[in-house]
């Protein structure tokens, strides 16, 4: 029988910078998350030009508003590390699409895959109604510096 892994959140951090560096995010983005622990949100926007709609990802810090807000709770109640957060507006609800490294060491390279796949599991909180809020599989692509959640 293996021995379980006690792990600390010294490792979760350490995991979580292995992983934002696998993401296909502006340079700028990664670096302030390995240096400043600063989570940014890829919030899913629609621009039109020239008659045209794009789907474009808008990359933004995560400080000091509802985002932040939770992402502290969400680490806290998961003992969890975020690094990384989509944002859409759906039928469904608002939702949040957190990218974290669990307490789940024995889960780690699997969820290394997975991102390299581009379907990690991920905790998505519905702001609109909580109760709907799950983790699960999503899709998603690298755009314009920021991700995209696809499915």
């Amino acid at each position: 029988m293996e021995a379980e892994i006690t792990v600390t959140r010294e490792m979760q951090v350490e995991e979580a910078k292995r992983r934002i560096k696998m993401l296909p995010l502006a340079a700028q983005a990664k670096r302030e998350f390995l240096s400043k622990g600063l989570v940014n949100v890829s919030q899913r926007s629609v621009l039109e030009i020239n008659g045209k709609r794009y789907v474009v990802p808008a990359l933004f810090w995560c400080k000091d508003n509802d985002e932040a807000r939770a992402i502290e709770e969400f680490e806290r109640e998961h003992n969890a590390v975020v690094y990384h957060m989509t944002e859409e507006a759906t039928e469904f609800g608002k939702l949040y699409d957190f990218f974290y490294v669990s307490q789940y060491a024995e889960e780690w390279e699997q969820d290394r895959q997975d991102l390299r796949d581009g379907s990690p599991i991920v905790w998505t909180q519905n702001v609109t109604d909580p109760i709907m809020s799950e983790p699960g599989g999503i899709w998603f692509e690298g755009r314009y510096g920021g991700l995209l959640r696809t499915a």
